[in-house]
């Protein structure tokens, strides 16, 4: 299946930051025409693609429609939620990562990324609450760790 080899070809050079090659692949794998059972991953990893380069309007773009075929996909709504903090869309963020969440409980990252988008909101103590959840589902989780390190030193520093 061409599709599954450009899909996994586009996602080995996506790991190695190769980017314009990873989105040749997935655009490849999108286009061929017969049943594409790689249709939504190759579409997810061009999306991921896309935000490595910066290109967040393209990227959510790709999401939009992973999560139109696959409503449910954690993994699609926490990345359209990173495209969305970088364009200083935080609302949208917080969003998608409660739809993660909903989609996925156990999903420690989505927690930890809803944690930092509320904190660009000024929402410090329920960034917080984010990040124990994080770190109640996954104690070693040191990106978790240390925002709420940060949030929680700024609130007795009373810098927020």
């Amino acid at each position: 299946n061409y599709a599954e080899a450009y899909t996994g070809r586009g996602l080995a050079k996506l790991g190695l930051k190769k980017y314009r090659k990873a989105i040749k692949d997935f655009n490849k794998a999108i286009k061929i025409p017969e049943l594409n059972h790689n249709y939504i991953e190759a579409l997810s990893g061009l999306g991921r693609t896309q935000a490595a380069l910066g290109n967040y309007t393209d990227a959510i773009k790709n999401f939009d429609k992973v999560i139109q075929e696959k409503p449910n996909y954690a993994q699609a709504h926490n990345a359209r939620g990173l495209a969305y903090i970088a364009t200083g869309k935080y609302e949208e963020a917080i969003g998608d990562f409660e739809q993660a969440v909903q989609a996925n409980p156990g999903y420690a990252e989505a927690y930890n990324n809803r944690g930092l988008a509320l904190i660009a909101l000024g929402k410090c103590n329920e960034a917080i609450k984010d990040f124990n959840s994080a770190l109640e589902i996954n104690p070693n989780y040191v990106e978790a760790l240390l925002h709420k390190a940060e949030v929680q030193s700024c609130i007795t520093d009373g810098g927020v």
